[in-house]
């Protein structure tokens, strides 16, 4: 349900390609347009419209087209994998969500962040804290790498001592 919107949106760009491509008529392009704006309107307009046994959002549109048009409704699919309009749907949705997330995380963030006077204050009131945690982050840092460094290295010896075992 979450990506209906996305679904109808990306159909109708198809079903404009096939036209173009020449693949089908343009009257029947533009009557499978005419059908999907009417499916999204509804579902923009009554949530509890897209419901159904559908196994999905897509066979949900697909059925709803052909109830409205017919076969045209079918074709609409040629050269069209489910794999595809999966992929375009997933797209279009997170294009549409990720900047909805990126104005939260910047709500979360800021909310978080202590006020920049309070934050002056306690570097002038605990300048050794600020230094001792900077030097604990600089210490895992470099453990990590060191780790890190060390693993292929150790992997090699193994290596080394089976090949010799043989």
């Amino acid at each position: 349900k979450r990506m209906f919107a996305e679904d109808v949106t990306g159909s109708i760009a198809w079903a404009r390609a096939l036209a173009r491509g020449g693949v089908l008529p343009q009257a029947e392009v533009d009557g499978v347009i005419r059908a999907l704006e009417e499916i999204l309107a509804r579902g923009e307009s009554d949530p509890a419209f897209v419901n159904g046994d559908d196994e999905d959002i897509h066979s949900f549109v697909e059925r709803q087209l052909v109830e409205r048009v017919g076969d045209a409704g079918r074709r609409l699919h040629t050269g069209r994998s489910r794999n595809e309009q999966v992929s375009l749907d997933l797209r279009l949705y997170l294009m549409r969500r990720i900047p909805r997330l990126e104005r939260a995380v910047a709500d979360v963030v800021a909310a978080a962040s202590p006020e920049p006077e309070a934050d002056a204050e306690a570097d002038v009131h605990a300048p050794e804290a600020a230094t001792a945690l900077d030097d604990a982050v600089d210490d895992q840092a470099t453990a990590a790498t060191d780790q890190a460094d060390a693993e292929p290295e150790a992997a090699a010896v193994a290596a080394d001592e089976e090949a010799a075992d043989e």
